[in-house]
């Protein structure tokens, strides 16, 4: 009696999913045009929402990171003067479709920042490095892999950094994706109701690049930044070398500091500031791949152990981000 109730119920489910099936089915040939059309003059586009309604891991990725907040966040804003320097707003808010070179600023909706179709959207199309998996396409898709690699894309803004990580010769550096984009498993789309269940269920896992463009502060390590002290006749020396493949710290434009700091710490925990050195991010200051920066300072007695700090800064102090933390024993 059991066996025939199982199988009456999975009968059943099979129907249900063979219904859901032939409802969505016909969505594979839908295009809805409204997610690459632009008008002439770019007053309207297809809003990073807009494709969040399918693609909800991006999005959320996206709306958390610098690319979201990159008109509206406070740091920039103050670096502009309230917007009055006219000629970063490109970058901050650039137009709504793809170009080989620099982008121009556009004038709808720059609160959004770095929205979606800066970076993919060319010729009514949108463009990704790898082949979708997914039997719906709700709008027409190129491939392009070679346009995503080697910081082509993220080189039309960030000039001078893919400047130095060209100048870079190791033979096998990491690009802009795979420090600021760390790679994940997933399907490209997530369901958000009865009908893309069985849509994205037909979608296999590709490894993609999560869209969160940030620095990888939670995850620097020795393999990025080689933070030393060493201690003799009561003095202390700081060696800080710089193992990105681009200056440290790298940018065009704004104010870009790292901070390196010393404390010291005795025998019953109490902790004193030795030092502070800073690193501007300029032309004859920051630090090229590979070099290193020294610094020297007194070392108070008793001390047992140094603490070392190295932090990205902005002219806001609430702004500093720590990069990385190392406590150095005092012999």
């Amino acid at each position: 009696m059991r066996a025939r109730s199982n199988g009456k119920f999975i009968r059943h489910r099979l129907a249900i999913c063979v219904l859901l099936l032939c409802a969505a089915w016909p969505l594979a040939s839908c295009q809805m045009k409204e997610l690459t059309s632009l008008p002439a003059d770019h007053s309207q586009f297809p809003e990073p929402m807009a494709c969040g309604k399918c693609h909800v891991a991006i999005y959320q990725e996206w709306e958390s990171s610098p690319h979201a907040k990159a008109y509206v966040s406070q740091s920039f804003q103050r670096a502009t003067n309230d917007y009055r320097f006219r000629e970063c707003l490109a970058c901050h808010a650039p137009e709504p479709t793809f170009t080989t070179t620099r982008p121009v600023a556009r004038t709808a909706d720059c609160n959004l920042g770095v929205v979606c179709v800066s970076c993919h959207l060319d010729q009514g199309a949108m463009v990704g490095p790898r082949q979708p998996t997914g039997v719906v396409k709700p709008h027409p898709i190129v491939v392009d892999a070679a346009r995503f690699l080697n910081g082509q894309e993220c080189g039309r803004c960030h000039e001078s950094t893919l400047q130095q990580w060209q100048a870079f010769p190791a033979t096998a550096k990491q690009d802009c994706a795979a420090c600021h984009m760390p790679e994940v498993t997933r399907t490209m789309t997530q369901a958000t109701d009865l009908i893309s269940k069985p849509i994205v269920a037909m979608e296999k896992p590709n490894v993609e690049h999560r869209h969160v463009f940030d620095c990888p502060d939670a995850r620097a390590s020795a393999d990025d930044y080689a933070l030393n002290a060493v201690a003799t006749n009561h003095r202390i020396t700081v060696t800080l070398q710089n193992r990105l493949p681009h200056n440290l710290p790298t940018g065009d434009f704004g104010v870009r500091l790292v901070q390196v700091t010393a404390t010291a710490v005795n025998a019953t925990g109490k902790q004193s500031e030795i030092a502070q050195w800073e690193i501007a991010g300029t032309q004859n200051q920051s630090l090229a791949p590979g070099a290193v920066r020294r610094w020297d300072a007194d070392l108070p007695a008793g001390t047992q152990t140094v603490r070392l700090s190295l932090a990205r800064k902005d002219r806001n102090p609430a702004d500093t981000v720590v990069i990385l933390e190392k406590a150095v024993a005092i012999p």
